[in-house]
């Protein structure tokens, strides 16, 4: 089941450098307006390339370990959602007992809106992109 968390509980465990988390942004050019800051723990996944196995499989790797996936895009009401349903579906139920999958209410919108001091524009954020050709 894919639910949603808030902000603030986000803030909260990314205070926490034990805390197994990845914060996965699903947009697409809009992405570059900045990101949550999660100390190293944000991964851009542009949702334009949720259709290529590759990135799904790249994603759940990158996955491994991690107890708590938080998807989003810009109000998480579309993208985000849509992602995180498509994530959690492709897992075992062995991974779905061992990982949850969540969507940040509210989106960057309201990340940015609550944490201003929680947003970066600084490059270096692992991208996954899908190496199919646009049609």
């Amino acid at each position: 089941m894919v639910d949603y968390i808030s902000p603030g509980a986000v803030h909260d465990l990314l205070k926490d450098s034990s805390a197994r988390i990845l914060i996965i942004d699903v947009r697409d050019e809009d992405f570059a307006g900045g990101h949550v800051e999660s100390g190293g723990r944000t991964l851009n996944v542009p949702s334009e390339g949720w259709d290529d196995p590759a990135v799904l499989s790249e994603v759940k790797a990158r996955c491994a370990g991690v107890q708590l996936c938080v998807f989003h895009c810009m109000m998480s009401s579309q993208r985000g959602p849509f992602c995180a349903r498509a994530f959690h579906e492709m897992l075992s139920e062995e991974e779905r007992n061992l990982q949850k999958v969540s969507v940040l209410q509210g989106g960057f919108k309201y990340w940015r809106e609550f944490f201003p001091d929680a947003v970066s524009r600084a490059a270096g954020v692992p991208t996954v992109q899908s190496s199919s050709p646009e049609e």
